[in-house]
């Protein structure tokens, strides 16, 4: 799963970025009779897609995060399992009120558009000549 457009991100470095965010999650059923019957636009026989839920939710809790605790994107892999673990608290809230509960999330991915990892490759190699 991952977001479905960029979220903006300030770089101390690069300036404004737009990143997307790739993951896994595991989710929890907590109390079905919530589960099934609070979902949005639910019909009986749809089963109900965790995706929908909350992707506003995941790209802003991304976004407020990346902002206080990372300057640049060039440190975002060592931040992952960070980041995974901030990210699923401040969700947690948003399943609880569908009965259901986060039980696990992983950043495995943060990248930025093709453009912006060129500029990056670019960087580099001048740095090493």
């Amino acid at each position: 799963m991952g977001t479905r457009d960029p979220v903006a991100f300030r770089d101390k470095e690069l300036g404004l970025v737009r990143l997307r965010a790739f993951g896994v999650f595991n989710l929890r059923v907590l109390q079905p009779r919530s589960s099934s019957t609070s979902w949005p636009g639910r019909r009986e026989s749809t089963p109900p897609s965790a995706r929908g839920v909350s992707e506003s939710s995941h790209r802003l809790a991304l976004q407020r995060h990346d902002g206080e605790t990372i300057s640049s994107l060039l440190n975002l892999p060592g931040e992952y399992d960070e980041l995974s673990e901030a990210l699923k608290k401040r969700l947690q809230e948003d399943f609880t009120g569908f009965g259901l509960g986060l039980a696990q999330l992983y950043i495995n991915a943060i990248t930025p558009p093709p453009e912006v990892q060129q500029a990056i490759d670019d960087k580099s190699r001048l740095g090493v000549v």
